[in-house]
């Protein structure tokens, strides 16, 4: 059997090493589009490949007609950070202005061609997100769920207590959403990535966004939020289901384990539910 990794043979050189594999590679020239996720907690990229038969062009949304001779990637790159994601637009919105000049410079394309010197289009899916949260319905009683005003919109991993040594149970990326009246925990779906066709955008753009209610409580049913262990990522949220103390043994608490992307993440979440709860209070 090879070992792996595969040992460097004496005076080698950069010249002889094996190149990165990958799944896919596409030149920025066609980078035709990118979404800023709500809250800046993701970057999708928007590909239109033209085959060579034919020059058939799709437009922004990634929509294509049946006899048109494109091929559409659709990638989303979880930043979980404002400055990370803003950071990400810029560079591949220069250097896919950089591609366009060079690739009309090689073919020698007028102004009036196919190719943009603008570059990729920019846009947000904030109104995606703020219609997702607003048609959301409870799983109990099937009602809609009242969202109030959004105040932070953050992408964590969701993880459980270990019940064992044999107890291996991996942990599931959620949105933590909150606003003044309620906090909630949601599954993100994007169209093409082979979630369920009832669950997304019935326009079917690819990488469009359609949100599903795990858990939700109301913000005065928080007890605590805090730190987890000593791990700076992971915070525990405490929530009373019961109406009063003395029913908590009926009921007991109920816990959210989070991991956020850093703890610069996990201090914004906590800040930001503790500052929602205080002022929820007060009106």
């Amino acid at each position: 059997k090879r070992k792996f990794p595969s040992p460097i043979p004496q005076g080698a050189r950069f010249q002889d090493g094996w190149l990165p594999h990958s799944a896919a590679t596409h030149g920025l020239v066609h980078l035709k589009r990118m979404t800023i996720g709500f809250g800046f907690q993701r970057l999708t990229l928007h590909f239109i490949i033209p085959n060579s038969s034919n020059k058939q062009k799709a437009d922004l949304t990634g929509k294509t007609k049946k006899s048109s001779s494109v091929t559409v990637f659709c990638y989303v790159i979880f930043t979980c950070s404002k400055s990370k994601c803003v950071e990400l637009l810029q560079q591949l919105q220069s250097r896919a202005k950089e591609a366009i000049a060079k690739e009309r410079l090689f073919l020698k394309l007028s102004a009036q061609d196919d190719i943009s010197e603008d570059g990729p289009f920019i846009d947000n899916d904030d109104k995606w997100i703020l219609d997702s949260l607003h048609s959301i319905h409870s799983n109990t009683d099937n009602s809609l769920v009242y969202i109030g005003a959004v105040l932070h919109y953050q992408l964590v991993q969701q993880h459980w207590k270990s019940r064992g040594a044999d107890y291996e149970r991996g942990s599931v990326r959620r949105v933590c959403v909150v606003t003044d009246a309620n906090i909630l925990l949601l599954d993100e779906d994007y169209f093409g990535d082979g979630c369920d066709t009832h669950l997304v955008s019935s326009k079917e753009i690819l990488g469009s966004v359609k949100l599903q209610l795990i858990d939700f409580a109301s913000l005065s049913q928080i007890v605590e939020i805090c730190a987890a262990n000593q791990d700076p990522c992971a915070i525990t949220l405490v929530i009373r289901k019961a109406s009063n103390k003395l029913l908590s043994a009926v009921k007991p608490d109920h816990k959210w384990r989070l991991t956020c992307k850093d703890g610069e993440g996990a201090e914004a979440l906590i800040d930001e539910v503790r500052r929602a709860k205080t002022q929820h209070r007060f009106l």
